[in-house]
């Protein structure tokens, strides 16, 4: 059995506890392909680098771009499973959709284009308060 100091432990406690999101790295984001909201949020938070940041969540983000008129959830086939679809104030922000399969099963990702990357990095922090406000 090993034996670790409490300063070992403590430091061991410290990389597992996660910190939360550093709002103030966004002003570094820089575009680089389209990408989906979870695979963004792992961007936007590559300049803290080994940090163990609590990425705001994305379905909750997801949400929020449903309830101000971005998206709407739609089925691609009547009876189906339903999917976060941009609607016209969505497309004109940058958000379509791509289809793909994952784990056997059809899926639709919502993409963002470079202005609707740019409209999240600025407007994240509000966002995310706007959410655990609850509106």
């Amino acid at each position: 059995m090993e034996n670790h100091s409490a300063d070992e432990e403590s430091e061991a406690v410290a990389k597992k506890k996660k910190v939360p999101f550093p709002y103030e790295i966004l002003s570094l984001f820089i575009y680089r392909e389209d990408k989906s909201i979870t695979h963004l949020l792992r961007q936007f938070a590559e300049p803290a680098g080994e940090m163990n940041i609590k990425l705001p969540n994305a379905a909750a983000i997801h949400k929020w771009f449903g309830e101000n008129g971005y998206l709407v959830k739609e089925a691609l086939e009547p009876g189906g499973q339903e999917f976060w679809m941009p609607t016209q104030k969505g497309s004109e922000l940058g958000l379509y959709t791509r289809e793909g399969m994952f784990r056997g099963r059809q899926i639709v990702s919502v993409m963002f284009n470079e202005p609707a990357q740019y409209f999240l990095a600025a407007n994240l922090e509000k966002i995310v308060q706007e959410i655990q406000k609850g509106g």
